[in-house]
C-alpha cells in the first residue's frame, strides 16, 4: 500500500510539471535592426528590438538601445503596425526628437543611465548620505561599441555594447535581453521573464580603484502621458528565495502608460554568478537620503543629452544605487560589479512559489494524513470483512 501512494504522488508532481511548462503563454517573433549613425568621422550604432504579438500581427513592443552620449532604453507598446525612423541630423546636433514613430503616439518610457560616480565610502556603510567625497560623471570617458556576435537563443535576442578607455584596461558593458516568452532566466538573479520584458544587466569592470571607494549609478527613468501617479515606487517582498538565494524583495516603479522598471536589490562582485559572490544594492534620492518601502521619486527638470532629449512633455525622476556590503573589502576587493534589471510593458513579473516547492510541501505535510487515512481505511475493511467470523455469539 505504501509503494502504491508515493507511486501516485510522483505521478500528479510529473503531472503538475508538465501542466506548468507547457502553459499557453503569449509569444512574440522578436526581431532586431541596427541603424549607423555617423556624425562626421565619428560612427554610432542604435539598435531596434521590435517583438511582435504572434496571436496579434498589431500587437508590438519597440525597444530603443542606444550608448549615444548616456545609455539608454526606450520602452513603446502600440497596437498598430509601426515603423520607427531614426533622425541622423537631429542627433549629431542633438537639436530636435532623435526618431519618431508612424503611429505619431508619443507615449513612450524607459531607462537612462545618466551618471557613473565614485564616492569615499571611509564608513564603510555603503551610504551616499555619509559619503565624504562625490567623483565626476565617468560616462563620457568611455567609447561604445557593439558587439558583433550577440548570444541568441530561441527564447531571447541579445545586444551588448561594451565602453572601453584608450588610456586604461576598464570597462563599462550595457547588455539587454529581450524574450519572446515567459521564462526562468538562467543567470543569476534569475529573474522571472515573459514576452514583455527587456532584461538589462550593467556591469562596472576594472575601474580605477584604492581603499574606501565605491561607485554609485544615477538611474533617471522617464515617461510622457504623465500624472500624479508618475514617479512613484514600491518595494515587494516575497515569501521564497528559491531563485536568488537570501533576496526576498524586489524594487519596481510604474507609470500611467502601463510599463515599468524593476530590480531585485542584489548585485554580483565577480564574473562568475554566485552566492558566494552576490552583494547587495542599495537606493538614495538625490539628497542621499535612502529610500523608504515606497514612495515617490524627485522629478528632475533637466539631464544631459540622450536620445529622449527632444521628446516634447517628457518627465524625468531618478535614483542613485550603489553596490557593497559592509567589511566587502569596498571595490578594490574585486574590481567588479554588475548589476541586473528589467523594463517592460504590464505588470513586471514576480517571483512566487515554485510549483517543485509546492509539491514538497505537500509530500511532507500531506504523506503522514494520508498514510493515517489509509490505516484507518484499512481497519475498517478489516472490521466489515473479518469482524463477524472472528467471534461466536454468545447464549
Amino acid at each position: 500500500m505504501d509503494k502504491k501512494i508515493y507511486i501516485s504522488l510522483f505521478v500528479l508532481y510529473a503531472i503538475l510539471q508538465l501542466v506548468s511548462t507547457n502553459s499557453d503563454h503569449e509569444k512574440r517573433n522578436v526581431t532586431k535592426n541596427v541603424y549607423d549613425v555617423k556624425c562626421g568621422n565619428i560612427s554610432h550604432k542604435l539598435v531596434h528590438i521590435k517583438s511582435t504579438s504572434k496571436s496579434n500581427l498589431e500587437n508590438e513592443i519597440h525597444y530603443l538601445i542606444s550608448t549615444i552620449n548616456l545609455p539608454t532604453i526606450v520602452v513603446k507598446h502600440v497596437l498598430k503596425k509601426t515603423t520607427v525612423t531614426i533622425n541622423n541630423d537631429n542627433i549629431c546636433n542633438r537639436n530636435g526628437e532623435a526618431f519618431t514613430f508612424s503611429d505619431n503616439n508619443k507615449e513612450l518610457s524607459g531607462v537612462i543611465i545618466t551618471r557613473i560616480f565614485s564616492y569615499n565610502d571611509s564608513s564603510d556603510t555603503v551610504s551616499l548620505k555619509k559619503a565624504s567625497k562625490i567623483g565626476p560623471n565617468i560616462i563620457s570617458h568611455y567609447e561604445w561599441l557593439l558587439s558583433n556576435s550577440p548570444d541568441n537563443s530561441d527564447k531571447s535576442v541579445m545586444t551588448l555594447f561594451s565602453g572601453t578607455t584608450h588610456n586604461s584596461s576598464s570597462q563599462l558593458t550595457l547588455m539587454t535581453k529581450t524574450y519572446s516568452e515567459t521564462y526562468r532566466s538562467t543567470d543569476l538573479p534569475h529573474d522571472s521573464v515573459n514576452e514583455n520584458v527587456t532584461e538589462f544587466r550593467l556591469t562596472l569592470n576594472k575601474l580605477y580603484a584604492e581603499k574606501y571607494l565605491r561607485y554609485a549609478v544615477e538611474v533617471t527613468f522617464f515617461s510622457t502621458n504623465n500624472s500624479e501617479d508618475s514617479g512613484k515606487y514600491k518595494t515587494f517582498k516575497s515569501i521564497d528565495d528559491e531563485y536568488t538565494p537570501g533576496i526576498f524583495k524586489y524594487w519596481t516603479i510604474t507609470f500611467p502608460i502601463s510599463t515599468f522598471a524593476s530590480w531585485k536589490p542584489v548585485a554580483y562582485n565577480s564574473e562568475v554568478f554566485s552566492r558566494q559572490t552576490q552583494s547587495l544594492l542599495y537606493q538614495f534620492d538625490d539628497s542621499g537620503n535612502e529610500l523608504s518601502s515606497k514612495g515617490k521619486l524627485n522629478s528632475k527638470s533637466y539631464i544631459d543629452w540622450s536620445i529622449v532629449a527632444g521628446i516634447p512633455s517628457i518627465m524625468f525622476y531618478s535614483t542613485n544605487v550603489t553596490f557593497g556590503v559592509s567589511k566587502d573589502g569596498w571595490y578594490q576587493e574585486t574590481n567588479y560589479s554588475s548589476w541586473t534589471g528589467m523594463v517592460g510593458v504590464g505588470e513586471p513579473p514576480t517571483d512566487s512559489v515554485s510549483t517543485k516547492v509546492y509539491i514538497i510541501i505537500s509530500i511532507c505535510l500531506g504523506s503522514p494524513i494520508v498514510l493515517m487515512l489509509v490505516g484507518i481505511f484499512t481497519l475498517l475493511i478489516r472490521q466489515v470483512k473479518f469482524g463477524r467470523n472472528n467471534y461466536k455469539a454468545i447464549n
